[in-house]
């Protein structure tokens, strides 16, 4: 499960900046993004995003180790914390997904699909928290 996912993130980490071009079109995707992400360090922020997608993955698959750590980041990201409105990841998961695209030579369908269905499992629960 999740095999075609995880063979893209892997081709994606091997083959170019994905984490880098995600947050160049997440950034871009609205106004209100680039004022979240003020205060980051972007480098530890683009560590942490590897890790969160690695979590992802597993909690795609029922492992509860994802989503052990997913529920850090739903209380993390909820809105007594990072206040990121649920209303607004329809940008993460549209600015992943261009940036798998354009990285991943092997590219198609089928990786998309379940890339979205990863990335929707994943924000949904994330939002379940805000």
């Amino acid at each position: 499960m999740m095999d075609l996912a995880k063979k893209s993130f892997g081709r994606c980490l091997n083959h170019g900046d994905l984490i880098g071009r995600f947050y160049e079109l997440l950034l871009a995707a609205d106004p209100v993004i680039p004022q979240k992400f003020a205060n980051t360090d972007m480098h530890k922020q683009k560590e942490l995003l590897v890790h969160g997608i690695n979590l992802a993955l597993m909690f795609a698959e029922g492992n509860a180790i994802g989503k052990n750590g997913l529920s850090r980041l739903q209380e993390s990201h909820n809105r007594h914390n990072l206040d990121i409105k649920p209303e607004f990841y329809h940008f993460w998961i549209e600015s992943f997904i261009q940036a798998v695209s354009e990285i991943d030579p092997e590219y198609n369908d089928d990786i998309k699909t379940e890339w979205l269905a990863v990335a929707t499992k994943t924000t949904e629960f994330l939002s379940e928290g805000y």
